[in-house]
């Protein structure tokens, strides 16, 4: 029993803390990030719109080498398809 009221006490001292802790902290944060590409617009433009660029850059190509990969359409135009299937990247699970 005495275990129970310890147990309890702590419990309740680290809830004042934590709800007492709350109010000291700021109403709203943001988080920010960036990166400087040494390259010209025109050539970031092309490996992000071509997908024939893309295996440079594509984490899941990397993970599954040996996946089927098919591409389509004109570059950087609408209909421009990446299709791929692969034994670990398989596109329903992803």
């Amino acid at each position: 029993m005495k275990f129970l009221k310890i147990f309890l006490s702590i419990i309740a001292v680290l809830a004042v803390i934590i709800i007492g802790g709350s109010f000291f902290l700021p109403k709203s944060y943001s988080v920010n990030r960036s990166i400087t590409i040494l390259a010209p617009d025109s050539i970031i433009y092309k490996n992000i719109a071509d997908y024939h660029e893309f295996y440079k850059w594509n984490a899941w190509s990397k993970m599954d080498p040996k996946a089927k990969i098919t591409i389509t359409g004109t570059a950087a135009q609408p209909g421009h398809l990446y299709q791929w299937n692969g034994e670990k990247v398989v596109p329903d699970k992803c």
